[in-house]
């Protein structure tokens, strides 16, 4: 909801109200080509001419408005599908401190299973999170890494925890 105040504008003994929302430029933008259309005589022609000028305004706006939802939208939708789930965050957690082998970080997640662990990794490596590197040995040993993008999800991350504590003591505190 948009507030509206009103002030005076004077120009030659012509007084006018003015709607200046502070959320709607394109309201302030119509008021003074109004005005400018008022003080020249044009009345009928000019609010014509003003009214659709102010339909492609606010349509031009809506369509703005309407696309940056839709970009905020898909940006969160793909990091739900990166970093969401229930063992993602655990699995990059366990290699960060420090759990390279696949039993290793198996052993460091309670319930995690060997299949979802190993769907978790690719799909972790597929994006660019972490690294798998084939050590040539007998037997063939494979290690995970974080990459340096990974750390970046940290920015993520911490207010996801912060958020996560606060909503637990609201969940006590309610019961």
């Amino acid at each position: 909801m948009v507030a509206i105040t009103f002030q005076p504008f004077a120009w030659n003994n012509f007084a006018v109200a003015l709607p200046m929302p502070d959320e709607a430029p394109v309201i302030k933008l119509f008021s003074y080509i109004l005005i400018l259309f008022m003080i020249q005589k044009y009345w009928l022609k000019s609010i014509h001419l003003i009214l659709v000028s102010f339909r492609i305004l606010t349509t031009m706006t809506n369509k703005n408005t309407e696309r940056h939802f839709k970009e905020k939208i898909k940006a969160i939708q793909d990091t739900m599908f990166v970093l969401g789930g229930k063992w993602k965050l655990p699995v990059i957690l366990s290699i960060y401190s420090g759990n390279k082998r696949f039993n290793d970080i198996a052993g460091s997640i309670p319930g995690i299973t060997n299949r979802v662990l190993s769907k978790e990794l690719k799909h972790l490596e597929e994006n660019l999170l972490i690294n798998r590197t084939v050590i040539d040995d007998y037997p063939v040993r494979i290690e995970y890494t974080i990459t340096d993008y990974c750390l970046t999800t940290d920015e993520v991350a911490a207010p996801m925890e912060k958020w996560g504590k606060i909503h637990q003591k609201k969940l006590r505190g309610r019961m």
